[in-house]
């Protein structure tokens, strides 16, 4: 069975500053490794060409990196990537090449691809930062899906 992991990577990133975990993407990604046998990791991300030595080292550990272009207005830059992890996940879904997906956010706008993956009897997790930032998702699929709260994993594994 093959499982794909798709991180969002600015929900991660902001989750784990909130619970006070600063992030080891080396141990993020055994972590998920051992935990998701036989997984893809895919990093969506909003491309800055000045992190492009961190993005790097993401790929050595062995993230699969999706970049989206990130748009700027009135000095704010914006590289939201929930479509394009939705696009992913659809496709991966049609094409059956996942039995199992795990939406790496607590963000309630996969409810839709949730609801696909349920309808072709896909196995799906979520992975969300802080118990309760997630709270739309757990009243809508409360016991149809399976979902691991950051903030009580061990920090050994996470920093």
């Amino acid at each position: 069975m093959s499982t794909n992991i798709y991180i969002d990577s600015a929900n991660l990133n902001f989750g784990t500053k909130s619970i006070g975990v600063d992030l080891n993407y080396e141990k993020f990604f055994k972590y998920l490794k051992h935990k998701f046998k036989n997984s893809n990791i895919n990093f969506f991300v909003g491309y800055i060409l000045a992190r492009d030595v961190f993005y790097n080292s993401l790929k050595c550990i062995g993230y699969e990196m999706q970049y989206k272009e990130v748009t700027s207005h009135k000095g704010i830059t914006k590289g939201n990537v929930d479509a394009e992890m939705v696009l992913s996940m659809t496709i991966d879904i049609v094409e059956n090449n996942a039995k199992e997906i795990v939406i790496c956010s607590g963000d309630g706008d996969f409810s839709c691809v949730i609801d696909f993956a349920l309808k072709r009897n896909v196995l799906v997790w979520v992975i969300a930062p802080q118990v309760g930032k997630c709270s739309y998702l757990i009243r809508r699929y409360s016991n149809r899906i399976k979902i691991v709260y950051l903030e009580r994993v061990s920090k050994e594994k996470l920093e």
